[in-house]
């Protein structure tokens, strides 16, 4: 049954790309239809007080969750990094500034939207596949944080970037020759990989390193 799902789903592949090859011939828009499914179905199907009403609520929440997202990038950018090297300013000079890192962070992000269609078939796909890249780093941060206590500041922030590393060597490896030999998993895995990769490094480095430095540290004094 199995095999039988997976030829047809084969064939169905098929005849959408063939589709897709001709509808690109006759017509310059985009044929990718996943995206515009929903949207199709609200401006077709739905009378016009609740289809207005909905397209308001789309429009409401983008621009909520975009300024939100914007905002903190902003803040955490000026007080995690700017205020670093820069102790003299005031409130209103960092007020300033945070808006020029609002304005930074929204190309930043335009930029990567233009060339975000490349990641998946749909915007659902493309979202889940960059938000894989970090997001089981920044859960094994958390699990370091709440259940592995042991281990320190500086071998958390280290085996970070090592997840992190190993995350992107996961994703990249069919464009880098040198690490083809890894294996070839689902962009979701990369989730589970960079969270583990994140807890056993930091482990074995607060055993391996970060202990002896603070037991030479000790004997020091």
């Amino acid at each position: 049954m199995t095999a039988e799902l997976n030829d047809l789903n084969a064939v169905t592949e098929k005849h959408r790309a063939q589709f897709s090859t001709w509808s690109k011939k006759i017509s310059q828009q985009d044929t990718n239809d996943t995206n515009f499914v929903f949207l199709s179905f609200v401006k077709d199907h739905l009378p016009s007080g609740l289809k207005g009403l909905l397209i308001a609520i789309i429009f409401l929440a983008s621009w909520g969750s975009i300024a939100a997202a914007l905002n903190s990038l902003a803040a955490s950018t000026v007080v995690d990094f700017h205020q670093r090297f820069s102790k003299t300013d005031t409130s209103l000079k960092a007020y300033t500034i945070s808006r020029w890192y609002t304005l930074a962070w929204g190309v930043f992000c335009i930029l990567v939207a233009q060339f975000a269609n490349q990641l998946g078939n749909s915007l659902i796909e493309a979202v889940n596949v960059l938000g894989s890249l970090f997001y089981g780093v920044i859960l094994g941060i958390f699990l370091l944080a709440f259940y592995v206590k042991r281990v320190g500041g500086s071998a958390a922030f280290y085996a970070a970037l090592l997840g992190e590393v190993v995350v992107l060597l996961l994703f990249f490896k069919d464009r880098i020759p040198l690490f083809h030999f890894l294996p070839d998993i689902s962009f979701l895995w990369l989730n589970a990989v960079g969270a583990l990769a994140v807890v056993m490094a930091g482990w074995l480095l607060q055993v391996l390193v970060y202990s002896k430095v603070k037991k030479s540290e000790s004997a020091s004094i």
